[in-house]
């Protein structure tokens, strides 16, 4: 099962984005939000917020643990 969280309107450019997005995909939940939170980029902290959720959403609405998820893209 796909779990999707989205971020609209982030005012940072792309590239930025996706230098920090490439250190977590593949990763799981949790080892990937331990990355994110010490990260010092900039794009990190919104990238955390949505992996957050995309977290509270498996376990809210699928009853899936975190430790169950992976980062896939």
């Amino acid at each position: 099962m796909v779990i999707i969280a989205k971020q609209n309107f982030l005012r940072m450019a792309p590239r930025k984005v996706l230098l920090v997005s490439k250190i977590v995909k593949g990763l799981s939940a949790l080892e990937a939000s331990q990355q994110l939170a010490v990260h010092a980029r900039l794009a990190s902290e919104p990238l955390y917020k949505v992996l957050q959720s995309a977290i509270a959403n498996a376990k809210n609405n699928h009853q899936i643990e975190a430790a169950d998820l992976f980062v896939k893209q």
